[in-house]
C-alpha cells in the first residue's frame, strides 16, 4: 500500500464512525535553499490540505504549519508533510 491508500482507509474509517477528524499537517523542508525550502514546504502542505478536505475533512478541522530547515532532518534528503489525524467525539 502507498501513503495515499493508508490514508484514503485512516480518513475513511474515522468518518463512518461519525467522528471529527482534527488534523495537524506539518511540512518539513528539503535541501533546497532557505526561500526555496519553505515555498516547496508550502506547496506540499496546501496540495496535502486540499487533498483531506476532497476527501470530507472539514477545513476548520485542519491546521496546517510550515516549519523552518532547523527541523529538517539531514539524514533525509527530502521534504515531506507529517500528518497527524486526530479524533475527537462527534
Amino acid at each position: 500500500e502507498d501513503a495515499r491508500q493508508v490514508l484514503d482507509k485512516a480518513i475513511a474509517s474515522l468518518l463512518a464512525s461519525g467522528q471529527q477528524i482534527n488534523t495537524n499537517l506539518r511540512s518539513i523542508p528539503g535541501p533546497e535553499t532557505y526561500s526555496e525550502g519553505k515555498r516547496m514546504a508550502f506547496y506540499r502542505n496546501v496540495a496535502i490540505r486540499n487533498y483531506l478536505i476532497s476527501k470530507g475533512v472539514a477545513k476548520g478541522d485542519i491546521e496546517s504549519k510550515v516549519l523552518g530547515h532547523d527541523k529538517r532532518d539531514p539524514n533525509d534528503p527530502d521534504g515531506r508533510v507529517v500528518i497527524e489525524l486526530l479524533r475527537t467525539a462527534p
